[in-house]
């Protein structure tokens, strides 16, 4: 569904991404890796076509930036940084995201309503957001991303401040979409999230992807080591060393 081939990407001089490549599958959630300024974000946003950059990306067989112009209500993202409208009400602001993606949000006005009250944020969907706590407006684009009809799902710490009566909705929730056929590609900094969601993990070091397996073939533990052996990070020893002070 989603393929990167020999991609590289510079901001002036620097060098972030260096002849990545990686393939995922149609309805394969991917938990995605890596250290601050690994090109996580950079990563997405070449796929969003919001970049220049050397190599080709494939959204279905299509370049991406062919496919987002003919099916760009298909794919959905969610930035690390909060985006949403203070003088909106939750449920103005859904409404919002909905029409710039052709979507009638009375048509699915039973959906909608479903997840606010999953998210717990039914009895403040008619409150301007300029009042929502941090949690409670990452809620709110939560809602207005999993409302769609998407074929491809970026999430760059999507649950960052969600409580974790959120966090398990959303893991349910997308657990759903990627059995629909969903792709999905979840970046978080949580080992555990990827354990308990994902179907596969990919650690994204060193201007490129070091590591991608399939979760039921390697463990948890062993995605840890890995990650803590490229970061050079001698867990072990430290702790010890730090316990016998």
């Amino acid at each position: 569904m989603l393929q990167l081939l020999n991609i590289n990407k510079k901001y002036g001089s620097v060098e972030v991404l260096k002849q990545l490549n990686l393939t995922i599958p149609k309805g394969e959630l991917l938990g995605l890796i890596g250290p601050n300024g690994a090109g996580k974000t950079t990563l997405m946003n070449l796929i969003l076509s919001n970049l220049d950059f050397e190599g080709k990306i494939l959204i279905e067989d299509q370049p991406n930036y062919e496919y987002l112009k003919t099916y760009r209500d298909s794919v959905v993202y969610i930035p690390e940084k909060l985006f949403v409208y203070d003088f909106l009400t939750g449920l103005e602001f859904v409404s919002f995201i909905l029409d710039l993606h052709n979507i009638s949000s009375k048509k699915i006005e039973d959906k909608i309503r479903i997840l606010f009250e999953l998210f717990d944020l039914t009895s403040y969907k008619n409150q301007l957001i300029l009042n929502y706590s941090f949690g409670m407006k990452r809620k709110i684009t939560l809602i207005a991303a999993l409302v769609q009809h998407p074929k491809l799902m970026l999430l760059d710490e999507p649950v960052f401040g969600v409580d974790a009566r959120g966090i398990i909705v959303f893991k349910k929730l997308l657990r759903h979409l990627a059995q629909t056929g969903v792709t999905i590609v979840l970046s978080t900094h949580i080992i555990d999230i990827i354990k308990n969601l994902c179907d596969s993990a990919a650690i994204l070091y060193d201007k490129n992807i070091v590591l991608y397996e399939k979760l039921d073939k390697v463990s948890t533990n062993e995605i840890e080591n890995k990650y803590l052996d490229l970061v050079g990070c001698d867990v072990d020893s430290l702790i010890t060393e730090f316990e016998s002070l």
